[in-house]
């Protein structure tokens, strides 16, 4: 779904039929979807000739309008440009054969942001709740401030 709640249409690579080994761009195996969001979807490939891990973030059909595509393209752009322990590296640019826009990045390994978005929101709740039952009168030892 996008952000209003309309459903949107699989990408290319969500259509296509699995084969032995599918290619992005005739370079990228892709290996498995990561997730799903209301402007696109992120798949885990590895890069044909140099074997390293990738993440492609492709801009979801429903949402191919000028627009969007402008959007998408600054965030490729300024991705390129940032480098921070922080944040991911995006490595390249480029559009699938149906021509929605992609995006390559650093592929981290570990827990998704809504796992760990989830983690987060349940220690704060404790922390509260601690804080609470004990009339605000000392802290709670909940791991509620470790989340990073």
């Amino acid at each position: 779904m996008d952000p209003t709640g309309s459903a949107v249409p699989p990408t290319d690579l969500e259509k296509s039929q699995p084969v032995e080994i599918q290619l992005l761009d005739g370079r990228y195996e892709i290996l498995e979807l990561l997730g799903q969001g209301g402007m696109g979807t992120v798949i885990k490939a590895r890069h044909a000739r140099l074997h390293k891990l990738v993440a492609i973030k492709v801009l979801n059909a429903g949402l191919l309008n000028d627009e969007n595509r402008a959007r998408f393209e600054v965030e490729a752009k300024a991705g390129s440009k940032l480098s921070h322990p922080n944040l991911v590296s995006v490595f390249d640019y480029g559009f699938t054969q149906g021509n929605e826009p992609y995006l390559v990045m650093e592929y981290v390994e570990g827990q998704s942001l809504d796992r760990a978005a989830v983690f987060c929101a349940e220690a704060v709740s404790a922390s509260i709740t601690g804080a609470t039952n004990s009339g605000g009168r000392g802290r709670s030892k909940s791991t509620a401030f470790e989340c990073s």
